[in-house]
């Protein structure tokens, strides 16, 4: 039994409404998936672009559009993200996947050899939201590449938004994934989000 399960088991046993339990089990699981350092994040700290955070909580999780959060390091955009994905997480039942561009690599390279790539990029395709941090960060392989074009390619067709940082912008993008593959990845991408830039 997971903690989820022993968590509604306790509030059945003491007759919690469904909304104190709706209230507690997203907490639970914003908390699963959260860094400790973004969990009390808010977006009061002089770095931050106010108007940027604003467009980012704004987003509506039905769109069939993403965010590409983007600006130099040290300006907000992961912690605007985290707060974007807690809210998002209070207010609705949605699946959200959380993932640093680094692991992304790390993962699926750990995972194809263990066998369980193919079901691990399902995972990541079919989530309600996606949330990629570090965009970019990665060490550019073609078969990193070829997977990260999948899943955007396919959360983008399955219209399932992606929220993105990077400290890149589009050229620069372009330039990092190299190739007329890594221009295919970049352009399909940014055709399917609205940029905010921070």
């Amino acid at each position: 039994m997971n903690s989820l399960d022993e968590l509604r088991k306790s509030f059945e046993d003491l007759e919690i409404s469904p909304e104190q339990w709706n209230k507690k089990r997203s907490t639970i699981r914003f908390n699963e998936i959260c860094p400790p350092l973004f969990k009390n994040a808010d977006g009061n700290f002089p770095t931050i672009n106010q108007e940027a955070l604003t467009t980012v909580l704004r987003f509506d999780p039905d769109s069939t559009k993403g965010l590409v959060l983007t600006g130099e390091t040290g300006k907000g955009k992961t912690t605007a993200a985290w707060m974007l994905l807690k809210k998002l997480s209070y207010e609705s039942s949605l699946m959200i996947r959380a993932i640093r561009d680094p692991e992304f690599s790390r993962e699926y390279s750990k995972r194809l050899g263990n066998g369980t790539a193919d079901e691990w990029v399902d995972k990541l395709c079919g989530v309600d939201v996606l949330f990629i941090d570090d965009l970019g960060k990665a060490a550019v392989t073609p078969r990193y590449k070829e997977q990260l074009y999948d899943v955007i390619d396919s959360r983008i067709n399955k219209q399932k938004p992606t929220i993105v940082t990077t400290q890149y912008n589009r050229s620069k993008l372009i330039e990092r994934f190299g190739d007329e593959d890594g221009k295919a990845l970049v352009r399909r991408f940014l055709e399917f989000s609205e940029i905010i830039n921070f």
